[in-house]
Parts: C-alpha cells; sequence; structure tokens
C-alpha cells in the first residue's frame, strides 16, 4: 500500500512538472494509473483553467463521473459549461443512481430535464425517486442500486436470482422482502453460499438487522451505522417496502459535512464556508446574524456596567478585575458547551439522565472555581495588601464561573430539546449569555460588601 502511494505521488509530481510539454497521449497514459479521487486533487490544485480541463477531458470515459463529483464546486462547474449535452447524457449513465442526483441537483433546471428525459429510462426513474427527498435524509443519501431476493426462495433458487443483478459492482448485503417488496431481513453472501440449497432463505436470514426511514435526518443515520457497525443499511418507506441502500462511504461524506457544519455553527457561522468560492457579500451575511447576538450581547453587558458604575466610582480597583472574571467564566462556558456538542454529536447522551449530567458539571464547576477564585483572590490580596478585596474578587470569580459552567451544559441541551443545532450554543450565543451573567454576580457581590472595599 504504501508503495502505491509512493508511486501515486511520483506520477502526479511528473504530471504537474511536465503537463505543458506532455502530449494527449502521453498524459492519458499517465491518467489513467491514477484514481479518480487523484485526478480531482490534480484538477484542483492546477492553476490553469486550460489545463484543468484538458485534464479532465482525457481521463477514461468510465471515471468522468467520478471525478466531477470529487471536484469542488468551482472547478465542478467550470468543466459542466465545458460539456456538451451528449457526453453529459453519458456521464449520468455512467454514475450511481445517489451520485447522479447529487450531479443533476446542481445543474440548472432546463438542463437537468434534458439529461434526464435522454438518460436510461429505468436510470431516470431511479434518480426521479432520490431527488424528490431532503438532500440531508436518508433518502437523499441512499442510493437505488441493491440486490433483493424474496424470502420464499430456496437458497438455490436465490444464488440464481443474485447471478441476474449485473449492473451491481459490489454486494454488501443481501436484502430479503416479501413478494410485496416488503422488507424482512438480510442475508450476506457468505451465508447465502454455504447454505444448504434446500433451505428457504427467510429461515436463515438475519430479520434483526437494522433499516433506516427515508425522512430520517442523515446525522442519524449516522448514528445507527456506528451504533451497529454496519457497511450498508436498507431503506424503507411507510409501508415499510426497501426503496434503497445507504453504504458506509456515503455515511462518511455524511460525517466529514456535518462536523465541517458544527465547526462553523461552534464559530458563529451558518453555513461552510468555501474560502475560495464564497463571495465577499455571502461571507458577511453567513457570519453576521450570530455576531449581531455578540454585539446584542456586549450592550447588555455594557448597561450592566453602566447601572453599577458607582461600585467602581467608590472603589476603582473592582474594573481592573471585571476582565478576568469574564475571560475565566466565559472560557468555563465554553469548554463546557463543546464537550455537551460534543456528547450529543457522537450519542453519548442516550443512556445519561440530565440531572446526573448537570451534577457532575457542577462539581467540576466547584472545583474550576475554587481554583481559579483562590488563585485570583491572592494575587488581588498580594498586590493591594487588601483582604476583603481579595475575598469579593475571589467569590465572584467562584460564582461566575459555576454560573458559567450550567449555562454551557443548560444551553446545548435546552437548543437540543427545542430542534435547534446544539453547535449554535457553542458559538456567540452561548459567550453573549455567560458574559452579562457573569458580569452581574461579580458587581452584585462586590455592592452587597461594599463598605468592605472602601
Amino acid at each position: 500500500m504504501l508503495q502505491k502511494i509512493k508511486f501515486i505521488k511520483n506520477v502526479t509530481d511528473n504530471i504537474k512538472d511536465r503537463i505543458d510539454s506532455l502530449s494527449p497521449r502521453r498524459l492519458k497514459k499517465r491518467l489513467d494509473l491514477l484514481e479518480a479521487a487523484d485526478i480531482a486533487d490534480l484538477i484542483g490544485v492546477e492553476s490553469s483553467k486550460k489545463n484543468k480541463l484538458r485534464i479532465f477531458n482525457l481521463v477514461a470515459n468510465e471515471s468522468k463521473g467520478e471525478v466531477l463529483l470529487l471536484l469542488n464546486r468551482k472547478d465542478r462547474k467550470r468543466v459542466l459549461k465545458e460539456i456538451s449535452e451528449k457526453r453529459l447524457v453519458k456521464l449520468v449513465n455512467h454514475l450511481e443512481s445517489d451520485d447522479a442526483a447529487d450531479l443533476l441537483s446542481e445543474m440548472k433546471p432546463e438542463l437537468c430535464k434534458k439529461i434526464m428525459i435522454k438518460i436510461n429510462p429505468e436510470h431516470a426513474i431511479n434518480i426521479a425517486g432520490l431527488m424528490k427527498y431532503a438532500p440531508d435524509s436518508a433518502g437523499g443519501i441512499m442510493q437505488a442500486e441493491f440486490v433483493t431476493v424474496y424470502g420464499e426462495l430456496t437458497v438455490e433458487e436465490a444464488i440464481q436470482s443474485v447471478n441476474e443483478f449485473e449492473d451491481i459492482e459490489t454486494v454488501h448485503e443481501i436484502f430479503v422482502v416479501d413478494k410485496n417488496e416488503r422488507y424482512i431481513g438480510t442475508i450476506n453472501v457468505w451465508t447465502l453460499i454455504s447454505g444448504t440449497y434446500s433451505d428457504i432463505v427467510e429461515d436463515i436470514c438475519n430479520k434483526s438487522s437494522v433499516v433506516v426511514d427515508a425522512f430520517m435526518d442523515q446525522e442519524e443515520v449516522a448514528e445507527i451505522f456506528k451504533k451497529y457497525d454496519a457497511v450498508a443499511v436498507g431503506v424503507v418507506n411507510y409501508e415499510n417496502k426497501l426503496i434503497g441502500k445507504i453504504k458506509v462511504d456515503d455515511i462518511v461524506d455524511v460525517i466529514h459535512t456535518e462536523a465541517q457544519e458544527d465547526m462553523m455553527m461552534m464559530a458563529g457561522i451558518r453555513e461552510p464556508e468555501n474560502i475560495l468560492e464564497e463571495s465577499v457579500f455571502n461571507s458577511i451575511k453567513s457570519r453576521f446574524p450570530w455576531l449581531f447576538v455578540a454585539v446584542i450581547g456586549g450592550l447588555i453587558t455594557g448597561a450592566i456596567m453602566y447601572e453599577f458604575k458607582h461600585i467602581m466610582e467608590t472603589v476603582i480597583i473592582l474594573a481592573t478585575f471585571v476582565p478576568v472574571v469574564m475571560a475565566t467564566a466565559g472560557n468555563v462556558a465554553t469548554q463546557s458547551s463543546t464537550i455537551m456538542v460534543r456528547r450529543i454529536a457522537v450519542g453519548d447522551l442516550e443512556n445519561i439522565k440530565t440531572y446526573s449530567l448537570l451534577l457532575k458539571e457542577l462539581v467540576i464547576g466547584l472545583g474550576i472555581g475554587l481554583l481559579s477564585a483562590s488563585l485570583v483572590a491572592l494575587f488581588a490580596f498580594l498586590w493591594k495588601d487588601a483582604l476583603n478585596l481579595g475575598i469579593v474578587v475571589g467569590f465572584s470569580m467562584f460564582g461566575a464561573v459555576i454560573t458559567g459552567s450550567i449555562i454551557g451544559v443548560i444551553t446545548p441541551l435546552l437548543f437540543k430539546k427545542l430542534k435547534i443545532d446544539p453547535a449554535i450554543a457553542s458559538g456567540p450565543m452561548v459567550s453573549s449569555i455567560n458574559d452579562f451573567t457573569g458580569i452581574m454576580i461579580y458587581f452584585a457581590i462586590a455592592s452587597s460588601y461594599i463598605d468592605l472595599l472602601k
């Protein structure tokens, strides 16, 4: 495997260095040695638009569709503009139904209709069936090509039936259905070929294998693949009829996409942004909404500080510790919310009671608060030789850190309950809430002990 990787690197480096001098025949010969993913990477790093198209045009016809899907959006649009309608038809016919549906969804409606009319009729029906589902649902990521056998068949009859599926490249699981195409279970290839010829398939198939509903969210599907260590999962409709399958390679793409979305949400950005493709206006539009939340939170924090101005005017030294209290409590809240969002994302909270989680985070907050409060109190005391100042600042820090820890836990759980992406809770939202609650606690404690600080 390592030798193959080195070989591929040598071939791609050779193409990069000599692309302008290579004849079409020699360039094609080198491209035939590469996988679709390697060719897509090669096109992505090539700076010349002309050479990008030249590489794509020399790719083997059966690999063109896969390469096209692996290109970044900008390069894919550029290539699609240059491909004739006739070539697009051939390209779509070579793709699996789920990949074809993804590609057609990016085309203009008029062109999409023309392609759908001209491709293989059965393929067109499968693609149309997929395109009616939301892109982030099980139906949106499934493919319509799968192998089925009737449960009433004998093993011998089932083997003959499987041999008739010529267009299926890889068989992960053979799905068992009844005469009405309703799902019964699965049977793997080895069980089938090693079974007694007279055995009835329904009697030896795995009836406990998991299936998913076509409208299930892709994140939930990914959790099912993880939980059951599945390679392929069947998709059923409301009548429990088998309508498609999802492969593990599709789920890898889902996990990557969802992780990217969550990471962007944590930064307060609504949609994943491609820095090379996104316009300045769209980037501003994507980033500003949650930053607006941060601005409002900052204004509220400023208003709270203004209400306590008499405290700062009386004991000016208190203003010195405002940034320390806010930053520490904010970091604790962000840590708690990030951990909570991660737990929600990987399904770690399924069997954990909410109050147990809150209790644990409260204990953690108490420990961190005690350490932080002791440190800042000691600093205040040594700096100004004022024990009362150290006590007030320490208690304030203690209260703000505990509150921040609780906010960091509760906010993602609340968002999950309200069917809002919990990842939002790790961004500006939780920071803003924590800022004004932390500053209120600080000045509330300070005002209660103002006489000790004079």
